[in-house]
This record gives C-alpha cells, sequence and structure tokens, in this order.
C-alpha cells in the first residue's frame, strides 16, 4: 500500500503552490506515495480568503516597502498568536476536515505556515496522525513558521545560517534540514 502524502499550500502568491506541486510530482514519480495539494485559500470563508488573498498579491506586487512593513511587523510571538488563531477560524471548517480525514495521510508536508498549524491542531485533536514536516517557503523563517514548534517532525530551510537562527529558537538539530528552497 502506498504511503499517503497531504501537501497543504495556500496561494498567497504562487511560490507556495508551485514547490507544493514540485514536491508532489517528485514523490508520486517514484511510484511509492499517493498525494494530495489542498489549497487552503479554497477552504476559507470565501470572501475573506479571496480578499485576503487579493490584498497580499497587491501589496506584495505593487507596495513591496508596505508588505515589507507589514510581514515584519509581524514576525513576533503576541502577532503570530492572535494572526494564527484567527487564520484557524477562517480556514478550519467541516468541508477541509472531511477532505483531510478521508485522504487521511501518512505525512504531511506543509509549504504554507497554515498548513502546519491546522496539522498540528488536526493531530492533537485526533483526526490524524500525520508526520509533518514544514518546508520554509522564504529565506528566513517567520515567526509564523515557528509558532506550531512542538508538532513539528522536521522543517526544511533554506540555508546554514536559518539552521542557526532556529537553533537558537528552540528546534533541535535532528529537526532541522537545510536544503534550500526546493523549486
Amino acid at each position: 500500500m502506498k504511503k499517503r502524502i497531504l501537501i497543504p499550500y495556500a496561494t498567497y502568491g504562487s511560490g507556495h503552490k508551485a514547490i507544493a506541486e514540485y514536491i508532489k510530482t517528485y514523490f508520486e514519480s517514484t511510484g511509492e506515495y499517493e498525494c494530495m495539494t489542498l489549497d487552503l485559500i479554497q477552504y476559507s470563508i470565501p470572501v475573506i480568503g479571496s480578499l485576503s488573498k487579493e490584498i497580499v498579491d497587491f501589496l506584495f506586487a505593487k507596495l513591496p516597502s508596505i508588505w515589507s512593513l507589514i510581514y515584519f511587523s509581524f514576525d513576533n510571538k503576541l502577532t503570530t498568536y492572535i494572526t494564527s488563531n484567527i487564520s484557524l477560524k477562517l480556514f478550519d471548517n467541516k468541508k477541509l476536515k472531511k477532505s483531510v480525514k478521508e485522504f487521511n495521510p501518512d505525512i504531511t508536508i506543509a509549504t504554507h505556515f497554515f498548513g502546519t498549524d491546522l496539522v498540528v491542531k488536526y493531530n492533537k485533536n485526533g483526526l490524524t496522525n500525520s508526520k509533518l514536516v514544514t518546508v520554509v517557503t522564504d529565506y528566513k523563517a517567520h515567526e509564523f513558521w515557528l509558532k506550531s514548534l512542538k508538532g513539528i517532525d522536521a522543517i526544511i530551510v533554506s540555508s546554514m545560517q536559518e539552521k542557526v537562527n532556529l537553533l537558537r529558537k528552540g528546534f533541535k538539530s535532528k529537526q532541522i534540514h537545510t536544503t534550500g528552497i526546493p523549486i
């Protein structure tokens, strides 16, 4: 029986999805895995999900200075905690739970921090029992990526410098894999 890999992402920008698709293609090409990619935006409250995506995409493309200011202002534990709890409420719903539960992943490889948060919650609540790998699709692991430290089995980062940063933040060396961003 093939191992099942769930690959959640969110289509904020194109990177999270592109990396999710690359990972899916790679693992399916081995013939040993069944993979399912999951765009979390498709499961969010329709107006909120699409509106937040449009705002992020606009700021990223047209006003990168403002996007950088917002991005780095959220790089702390308090705003991450608040935003993550709000995000869980926006993305976590019966339809998403049903899809994840029916697929029943052995492994989850999240290319967006919302996917990491959801699977940590699902594992904790017994909905899934999935090993969790987080692929940081940014050059630096923003605090959003690190919120679920205790629920992450492995984290993939872009550089040795980032590995050192994560060691300082409480990750164990055996959790961190420096492979670069998989593109």
